[in-house]
C-alpha cells in the first residue's frame, strides 16, 4: 500500500512539473490566460448579431478591394475628362466597334454614386467622363464584350476601421460620379446594367436583350428599346420606360419595379406569381390577391410577361 501511495505521489509531481513547464512555455510565446475567458460577457444578443453582420460586410469589402486592385482599378485607374473607350460608328443599325473588333455586349456595373448613361449623336465613340476624385472607373474589352465599372475609390482599411461605412447609402454628393456617353443609334445584342449601390439614369439605350439588376439603390431607363427585357430588384427601385418587342420579365424581392411599356395591355399574356406580401398591378388592376399564381390570357397576344413579386410592388402600365 505504501508503495502504491509513493508511486502516485511521484506521478502527481511529474504531471505538475510538466504542466508548469508547458504553461511557462506558452507564456513565453505570448499566450495569456484571459484569452480563455468568455469574451462575450455583458454583450447582448443583438450586439453579437451586429458584430457578426459587420464581419461579413468587412470580409466582402476586403474581397472587393483586393479584386479591384488586381484589376488595376486603384491607383492610375481613374478616368478623367476626355478619356475614351471603344470607337463606334453612329447611325441607326450601326454596329459598335473597338478598332476592328465588333462590340456586341455592353456591361455596366455601378458600386456607388450617381451615374448617367446618355446618347450622343455628335461622337462615334463611347466616352466615360468623370472629374469626381472619390470614384474610380474601369473599362475592359473582352472579345466582343465591353465592361465598364464605376465605384468608390477608398482606403478600405481606413474606411472599415473607422466604421464610416455604417449607414452609407452609396449616393454621391450632388454631382455625377461618371457620365457615360454612347453614340446615338447603336443597338447592342446584349446590355447588362447592375446597380450594387447608388443611382443610375439611362436614356435611349437599345439592345436585343437587356438585363437590369438593382441590389441596392435606383435604376431608371427612359426611352428604351429592347426585344427581351429581364429586370430584378432586390432592394430599391427599378424603372423601365420604352418598347418591348417580344418578352418581359420582372422579379421583385423588396422595393418596386415599374414598367411603362409602349402599346396596350392586350399585347401580352401574363404569368403572375405574387407572395402574400407582394403586389402585382397590370394597367391599374391588382392581380394575385386571391389566386397568387395564375395566368392571364389575351387572345391574339404575341408577347409574354413573367411577373414574380415576393415583397413590394410590380406595376406594369402602358402608353
Amino acid at each position: 500500500m505504501k508503495g502504491w501511495v509513493k508511486g502516485m505521489l511521484i506521478a502527481s509531481v511529474a504531471c505538475i512539473g510538466a504542466g508548469t513547464l508547458l504553461c511557462a512555455g506558452a507564456w513565453g510565446m505570448g499566450g495569456r490566460f484571459y484569452y480563455f475567458r468568455n469574451r462575450n460577457f455583458g454583450i447582448t444578443e443583438e450586439k453579437m448579431a451586429q458584430i457578426a453582420e459587420d464581419e461579413i460586410v468587412m470580409e466582402d469589402a476586403y474581397r472587393e478591394a483586393d479584386a479591384r486592385k488586381a484589376d488595376g482599378v486603384a491607383g492610375e485607374g481613374q478616368i478623367k475628362e476626355g478619356d475614351v473607350i471603344p470607337k463606334q460608328p453612329s447611325g441607326a443599325g450601326a454596329e459598335a466597334k473597338s478598332g476592328g473588333t465588333i462590340v456586341r455586349k455592353l456591361e455596366i456595373e455601378v458600386a456607388g454614386g450617381w451615374v448617367e448613361v446618355v446618347p450622343d449623336d455628335s461622337t462615334d465613340q463611347i466616352v466615360v467622363a468623370s472629374s469626381h476624385e472619390d470614384y474610380r472607373c474601369r473599362q475592359e474589352l473582352d472579345g466582343d464584350k465591353l465592361e465598364i465599372y464605376v465605384g468608390l475609390d477608398l482606403d478600405f482599411d481606413h474606411w472599415l476601421d473607422s466604421g464610416a461605412w455604417h449607414g452609407w447609402d452609396g449616393s454621391g454628393d450632388g454631382e455625377p460620379a461618371a457620365t457615360i456617353r454612347i453614340p446615338a443609334g447603336v443597338c447592342f445584342d446584349q446590355a447588362d446594367l447592375e446597380v450594387k449601390a447608388g443611382v443610375v439614369s439611362v436614356r435611349q439605350l437599345s439592345a436585343k436583350k437587356m438585363d437590369l439588376e438593382v441590389k441596392a439603390g435606383s435604376l431608371e431607363v427612359a426611352e428604351g428599346s429592347v426585344q427581351e427585357l429581364d429586370g430584378e430588384c432586390k432592394t430599391g427601385e427599378l424603372i423601365y420606360e420604352g418598347q418591348v418587342g417580344r418578352e418581359m420579365k420582372a422579379e421583385c424581392s423588396t422595393g418596386s419595379v415599374q414598367y411603362v411599356i409602349d402599346g396596350s395591355q392586350e399585347d401580352f399574356w401574363y404569368e403572375v406569381d405574387a407572395a402574400i406580401t407582394g403586389s402585382v398591378r397590370i394597367d391599374g388592376e391588382e392581380n394575385g390577391l386571391l389566386e397568387r399564381d395564375h395566368v392571364i390570357h389575351n387572345p391574339g397576344a404575341a408577347k409574354k410577361a413573367s411577373l414574380e413579386c415576393k415583397t413590394g410592388v410590380i406595376d406594369i402600365s402602358f402608353q
